[in-house]
């Protein structure tokens, strides 16, 4: 086991292994009651989120997964980092996730409604655009010579 959570309510445990599965586990009777199955190599980092209804999980593979706890079902993933991700927490608000990977990089992810929203926000009244030099040329026919 890479890594242990509890939910918030105290009632399960998520785990994080070598094999690629995260499995979720009564913390009474120690029965696994689902497993999460999506990652490509090992997970390194899982956590809660603070409302108990979704888990992260992050590793070897360089991607980060957000899952309902309930069902078991993958809801997101996430990818930007260049190599394996060893921590994923969610913030106090559970509208982000944080993540740290060997690539040397540190990330935080919108992830809640109101944080996709803002970055949406964000990309739509963006004025001017801040195109690069090779994006003026390919959508604005702008091209040095």
């Amino acid at each position: 086991v890479n890594d242990v959570d509890w939910s918030p309510d105290g009632k399960y445990v998520v785990t994080a292994s070598s094999d690629g599965i995260v499995s979720i586990w009564d913390a009474q009777t120690g029965q696994e009651i689902r497993q999460l199955i999506g990652h490509t190599g090992a997970i390194l980092s899982v956590d809660w989120h603070p409302a108990g209804d979704q888990i992260v999980t992050a590793g070897a593979d360089g991607i980060v997964r957000t899952w309902d706890a309930r069902t078991g079902k993958e809801i997101d993933w996430l990818f930007g980092h260049e190599g394996p991700i060893s921590a994923a927490a969610w913030s106090p608000d559970g509208e982000q996730v944080l993540t740290a990977s060997l690539d040397k990089t540190l990330r935080i992810w919108s992830v809640g409604i109101d944080g996709l929203l803002k970055q949406a926000e964000e990309r739509i009244i963006r004025q001017p655009p801040e195109f690069t030099p090779e994006e003026r040329c390919l959508y604005l026919h702008e091209c040095g010579e």
